[in-house]
């Protein structure tokens, strides 16, 4: 039936930044905390999948894994929404 409207386009581009977001998100909260905590952070969290499995063990998933994820959907879905809706035209 054609191409899809701008508006399947938006919905579609909020979707895959929600769904990105909510994959990407605990990688980025370690990737932080090895960033900013220094030599201690090194050895608490030796490697991505130990480094997460003892951040969920220790602070759970949404005080740990997630913790400030909603701030980071108020940024990245209006950005995704717009960018995919808009892609095609620019």
């Amino acid at each position: 039936d054609g191409p899809p409207s701008a508006l399947h386009r938006a919905m579609s581009g909020g979707l895959a930044g929600v769904m990105a977001q909510t994959f990407v998100y605990p990688f980025d909260v370690l990737r932080r905390r090895l960033q900013t905590g220094g030599p201690a952070m090194r050895e608490k969290y030796p490697g991505s999948i130990s480094g997460l499995w003892r951040l969920y063990k220790e602070e759970g998933v949404v005080r740990g894994l997630y913790r400030g994820c909603a701030l980071n959907y108020v940024k990245t879905v209006p950005n995704t929404t717009v960018y995919l809706a808009l892609f095609d035209y620019l």
